[in-house]
């Protein structure tokens, strides 16, 4: 029995120590956030989080139990091959979770969680968001880490093991240590089980607390418990949230009217990852986006306006549907959810539109083409393409300039009224677009500006052409981004910053230029702004509002895996849903109030 024992106790510390340089790779691999991080900090991360390393220790230790418990009838080379093969599955398996969590907490700001399944289902889009030099280097570091601590393990667990003679009493104290394991696996002795928000220790620092969390233990309970997921956010009696909320979403029946065409085509564009940070409109780099900068002018910009998330499909839905993002579970995952999306086009239709949507991708990718189907009359994807649009294609699909002269010569050929909805791609990672360089470096801000400027130029050639063919004096366009990026400036992931993205009207079908809204908005707002304009009714989208009444209620809420927040005049509020504390902006009450009723209200509707 001394031998099993042993045998557990370095099983239990070798998954510690993994666990340990785990963290130890996050914190180096991300060192640029550590800024301002004292002794504390880095204390407090290691000794926070290994409550949580001590839970998956249990978990691992807790089925070893039960396994040695049956092996204890078996001959010892069985067992000693099987635990082997054991160790290589979890190295495998955890190493993947690991690197693959650093990576995504780089780009997006949050740790992997159970929509990643949803993404794997279309793996040629996962990939291309990569660039072979990524991928390259993290198969090799992934190699590497599972063969060294196979190796560790090799050398130091199993080849001096040698299990006692079976007797079968030492399946029942096998047991009885794996029932103890219930210790470690729920953190304590607390009426409350281990969660998240256990190892969160720092209001100043919130990537402390994110380094804390042991990515492997997250993932899994994110995979264990994606499905069964109810509403979980409740604050307040539901009709008091609901109040509130509505509070804010009520606009004055006056509104401005900008448009000088009756019914005039529609052309929007939802472009990939344009963050305001990038555009000198909006206070961004200079000389990277010269073409929307200049439709700006010419036309309506709104300057305060934030993405609702930080992914493509939450945009997607924010602008079609005024659906706002769920901060765990995207709609367009749910599939019974995902079917009561209804887009403003449909609403267009009703109302004599031909609708026309575009993505030169995968249209399998996260339920684009479930949406698309439902609410568009007219598809178009990579399968459209052929020729030099193919051959020129990038991992995620064809480039924008193709696109582009697509929807350029539908435009030509459509009846009047038509509305068309197009999404770019080519500024998504790895940001790999043809032509001369725009932006010049190496480093991902100096690409990703590189891939903005390409889209900027080529819907500059676009627009000149629509000028020159007679199609602008007739259409009323609408860029919209879909999302931002922390690529520029590096933002902190649950800063606004890291959420403001354009919103512009222009074209001849306007009747005013060079003019600035600066109502706090939102992405979801953009479906009542376009059908007011269009004499259509709006009140189907209770997230919407019209941002050019009369009078407007200012507020832009943005969510991410980590946060809910909120912008507005007061300031600019953010609450940590996994440990339950703003970590910004707790001064402001009505701000704390209305992220509240705002999180539960969305939970309440989106998750039951």
């Amino acid at each position: 029995m001394k031998n099993q024992l042993f045998f557990l106790l370095k099983f239990g510390l070798f998954w510690l120590f993994f666990a340990f340089v785990s963290r130890l790779f996050f914190v180096l691999f991300l060192f640029e956030k550590t800024s301002g991080f004292g002794f504390y900090e880095y204390r407090m991360m290691f000794q926070k989080g290994l409550w949580m390393d001590l839970s998956l220790m249990g978990y691992i230790l807790l089925v070893t139990c039960v396994l040695l418990a049956i092996f204890v009838f078996l001959p010892e080379k069985w067992t000693k091959l099987f635990f082997r093969v054991f160790t290589l599955i979890l190295l495998l398996v955890f190493t993947a979770v690991v690197l693959g969590d650093m990576q995504a907490f780089k780009v997006w700001g949050y740790h992997l969680d159970a929509s990643v399944i949803e993404y794997l289902k279309t793996p040629k889009e996962v990939l291309a968001s990569a660039s072979s030099g990524v991928l390259i280097v993290s198969a090799l570091a992934y190699a590497v880490i599972v063969f060294l601590f196979f190796l560790l393990a090799e050398k130091w667990i199993f080849s001096r093991t040698h299990f006692d003679k079976k007797r079968e009493w030492n399946a029942l104290v096998l047991l009885l240590i794996g029932a103890a394991m219930i210790l470690p696996i729920r953190g304590g002795v607390n009426v409350s089980p281990m969660n998240v928000s256990f190892v969160f220790f720092s209001k100043k620092h919130p990537f402390a607390n994110q380094a804390a969390v042991n990515p492997i233990w997250n993932f899994l309970s994110e995979m264990l418990y994606s499905n069964k997921r109810k509403a979980t956010f409740h604050f307040m009696e539901q009709r008091e949230a609901y109040r509130i909320v509505d509070s804010l979403y009520h606009t004055s029946p006056g509104f401005k009217r900008v448009l000088g065409v009756a019914r005039p085509n529609v052309v929007i564009i939802l472009l990939e990852s344009f963050t305001a940070n990038g555009i000198e409109a909006l206070g961004g780099v200079s000389g990277v986006t010269p073409n929307l900068d200049r439709l700006a002018k010419e036309g309506l910009l709104f300057s305060n306006i934030y993405a609702t998330g930080a992914r493509s499909d939450r945009g997607l839905a924010a602008v079609l549907a005024a659906t706002p993002s769920h901060p765990v579970v995207p709609i367009m995952s749910i599939p019974k959810k995902l079917v009561t999306l209804s887009s403003f086009t449909k609403d267009f239709e009703n109302a004599g539109y031909n609708t026309y949507f575009y993505y030169t991708g995968d249209l399998n990718f996260f339920g684009f083409r479930a949406f698309a189907t439902d609410n568009f009359q007219h598809i178009v994807t990579e399968d459209d393409f052929s020729g030099e649009a193919i051959r020129n294609r990038n991992k995620w699909g064809v480039h924008d300039e193709y696109m582009f002269d697509k929807l350029l010569s539908d435009m030509q050929k459509s009846p009047d009224p038509s509305l068309f909805f197009a999404f770019t791609l080519s500024s998504h990672e790895p940001f790999d677009v043809p032509g001369e360089k725009r932006v010049q470096g190496e480093t991902t801000e100096e690409l990703f500006l590189n891939s903005m400027a390409y889209t900027d130029a080529q819907l500059g050639r676009f627009i000149e052409n629509c000028k020159r063919n007679g199609l602008w004096n007739k259409t009323l366009f609408v860029f919209v981004a879909d999302h931002g990026v922390r690529y520029v400036h590096n933002p902190d992931p649950s800063a606004p910053e890291a959420f403001h993205i354009p919103l512009i009207f222009t074209g001849g079908a306007l009747s005013v230029r060079d003019s600035t809204v600066t109502t706090i908005g939102s992405q979801t707002d953009v479906a009542a702004t376009l059908l007011a304009q269009a004499g259509l009714d709006h009140s189907a989208y209770k997230y919407s509002r019209n941002l050019l009444a009369d009078t407007v209620p200012q507020a832009a809420f943005f969510a991410n895996p980590s946060v809910v927040g909120l912008i507005s005049p007061s300031g600019e509020t953010v609450f940590d849903i996994r440990g339950r504390f703003f970590s910004k902006g707790d001064s402001i009450k009505e701000n704390c109030r209305e992220i509240k009723a705002y999180l539960q209200t969305i939970d309440s509707e989106q998750m039951n």
